[in-house]
């Protein structure tokens, strides 16, 4: 019939559209990195200039209207995928969060999240740990980079898990899943299982929720004015004329967006708290950023926020935030240089 016949094109173009994406990173990647293309086409596994084993995944170029059918996102390419406009094919993204081995940064399975840095010092150790090929692609993952893996968590209904209750997930029914926890809050990358990587399988992106916070470069909060980079070059900030605006000012209040310059800051002492998909005022850009929730998908998790000084941009959650963490867990309370146990990073790179 017709219906079939039309079903069975649009079967046939996914699949060659699926093949070519994979071609793409295939060849992108080429003798530089090792993969299992039979098992796990996705994985690669690269090495650094000190000769250490660092894995990634391979996401494939993609458009807003691949992760949102409706249009509502707009249809050009993501933003994770250019630099300054420039269009690339794949985007690697470090499966787990960063731990610091031989002076090096690298993503590797069951190790010690590192943490304790500022934000210019976590850029540097991504920038300073080459990947064998590849000069000067390492750095630090971006909140374009966090867009990209969150919206395709989203468009496929999948809400990871992770370390949200001090070594376990805080879900009902979900008590029996226990991380590798050496000392303290943390748990060993990786150790979680399945649910907690990004396509529910054990080849995945994981600790995206819990574990520690992922700082993310190329977004900054100033004085309540959210700056923000284009993409996922290195042309610098775009001062948005968007702000994050306070209900009252001394004391415990509700952030919204607002589109003037003229908002209510907090006073020293306090900050601000909504749940991520309460979040009011999000616009196309901020909902494509994932700085505002989408209607009809929320992303779990809470948002923190001091919309005075210079804030930098965490997101997941960590070990004891419970309901508060998640895809959409969001931190804007704390400055660049600012450095805690339970902040950590990931790094990424497009080819």
């Amino acid at each position: 019939t017709a219906v079939n016949s039309a079903n069975s094109s649009a079967s046939n173009a996914a699949a060659s559209k699926d093949a070519a994406a994979q071609s793409a990173v295939n060849a992108a990647s080429s003798a530089n990195a090792i993969y299992d293309a039979a098992s796990h086409p996705n994985i690669y596994i690269f090495k650094t200039a000190g000769g250490q084993p660092s894995f990634f995944y391979a996401f494939p170029r993609c458009t807003w209207i691949d992760l949102m059918p409706d249009g509502s996102l707009g249809s050009s390419t993501h933003q994770a995928f250019l630099e300054d406009g420039v269009q690339r094919d794949v985007l690697y993204i470090a499966m787990y969060p960063l731990s610091l081995k031989n002076g090096e940064v690298v993503s590797q399975p069951n190790s010690v999240p590192h943490t304790g840095m500022t934000l210019d010092e976590e850029k540097a150790i991504c920038a300073a740990t080459q990947l064998v090929g590849y000069t000067s692609k390492h750095r630090m993952m971006s909140i374009w980079d966090w867009s990209l893996v969150t919206h395709w968590c989203l468009a496929n209904g999948i809400q990871p898990i992770g370390n949200t209750n001090y070594g376990k997930p805080h879900e009902a029914g979900m008590g029996h899943i226990i991380g590798v926890a050496p000392t303290g809050g943390y748990t060993l990358t990786g150790t979680m299982g399945a649910k907690s990587s990004h396509n529910q399988t054990l080849f995945g992106v994981f600790d995206l929720v819990g574990n520690v916070w992922t700082r993310l470069d190329k977004m900054l909060l100033q004085d309540g004015r959210i700056r923000l980079y284009a993409d996922n070059g290195v042309a610098g900030f775009v001062d948005q004329n968007y702000w994050i605006n306070s209900s009252v000012a001394a004391g415990y209040g509700t952030p919204s967006i607002s589109t003037t310059s003229s908002i209510t800051t907090k006073a020293a002492g306090y900050y601000d708290y909504v749940a991520f998909s309460g979040l009011a005022g999000g616009t196309t850009l901020l909902q494509q950023a994932t700085l505002a929730p989408l209607n009809g998908r929320p992303a779990y998790g809470g948002m923190w926020v001091i919309n005075t000084g210079t804030r930098a941009l965490l997101r997941g959650g960590g070990w004891g935030d419970t309901s508060g963490a998640g895809l959409g867990a969001l931190y804007l309370s704390y400055a660049p240089s600012d450095r805690y146990s339970s902040f950590g990073f990931r790094s990424a790179f497009v080819l």
